[in-house]
């Protein structure tokens, strides 16, 4: 006879089992599922102090954390559980996806922070930088981070009614709109090109990768990219690195902005890899001197390539 409350426990015991790798886990090399072990013991934050990432790692090569920044005696040591397009959300869809692991967020970026990825323009300087002084949804008052003008009432309630309109437009939403955002509608230059809302447009450019007729279009989607995160974090977060190879590349006929992102690539290289950036230059001095690159392993990757780096 079927134990029905033994396999009721069965079940839910497999979903736990489930969850616990869901939420203990990386997106693996060659379509393979990394469980964390020491990594499950870093707490998250939207603004971490480390990062999970190899050069190049192999299936047989362990996961490696590197430092984002400086980190205090006795601070705990934190990776950001969510990945770029959802950590340039603000507060209100971070708390969502977060709330899958149980927990509610509470770095600077979710408690005091202004909410950099909800930006306006500002009416007295022009500048994209008005943003809520606080994170949350209940939020009215708007700061400029440039000119540090607070809007007034009545600019603030435009400016998040057309808000509101775009995260109905975006979850598809078919209940007509009221007629005071209607009137919202022609106030869309009110959205500063740093708001998560407009991060969705060039992110999703670059998804859809280049063509012949969109290359003009794509390389403009990364540079818009490049502005928000170096904004958001820093111009030396590793996030950058690909994005700042991808436009080196794409500016091989033209000698000085291609030169100018290899030396930010360069830059994020020397803080968080540079062990391989001696490695690099021991190549290019080996070549310099006609001796040909250095032997290596036959089974050692080309170290220049980005493709595999986590």
């Amino acid at each position: 006879m079927l134990n029905t409350n033994r396999l009721s426990q069965d079940k839910d015991e497999l979903r736990g089992i489930l969850h616990a790798i869901n939420s203990n886990r990386f997106s693996g090399i060659e379509c393979q599922l990394d469980l964390m072990f020491a990594g499950s013991m870093f707490e998250h934050s939207c603004e971490p102090n480390c990062f999970a990432g190899n050069w190049r790692r192999h299936a047989s090569q362990p996961r490696l954390y590197r430092a984002l920044r400086d980190i205090e005696v006795g601070e705990a040591l934190s990776i950001s559980y969510m990945q770029m397009p959802d950590l340039y959300l603000p507060f209100t869809g971070r708390a969502v996806i977060l709330s899958a692991w149980g927990f509610r967020c509470t770095c600077p970026r979710c408690t005091c922070q202004p909410e950099l990825t909800r930006a306006f323009v500002c009416p007295a300087c022009s500048a994209p930088e008005l943003c809520p002084t606080l994170p949350g949804p209940d939020v009215r008052e708007l700061r400029c981070q440039k000119c540090e003008h607070n809007a007034e009432a009545a600019y603030v309630t435009r400016c998040l009614q057309v808000e509101s309109l775009l995260e109905r437009l975006a979850e598809g939403s078919e209940e007509p709109a009221p007629s005071n955002d209607v009137d919202a509608a022609g106030d869309a230059n009110l959205i500063s090109f740093y708001h998560h809302a407009a991060f969705r447009v060039p992110w999703q450019t670059m998804q859809e990768g280049p063509s012949v007729e969109n290359l003009s279009q794509y390389a403009g989607a990364i540079e818009d990219i490049i502005q928000c995160i170096s904004r958001l974090t820093d111009a030396q977060n590793p996030n950058l690195l690909e994005l700042y190879h991808t436009m080196a590349t794409l500016e091989t006929g033209n000698m000085e902005s291609q030169q100018h992102f290899l030396e930010l690539e360069r830059a994020v290289m020397m803080h968080h890899y540079p062990e391989e950036v001696e490695k690099q230059d021991g190549e290019i001095w080996s070549l310099c001197q006609g001796r040909g690159p250095h032997t290596r392993p036959e089974n050692m990757a080309d170290t220049t390539d980005l493709d595999g780096m986590d």
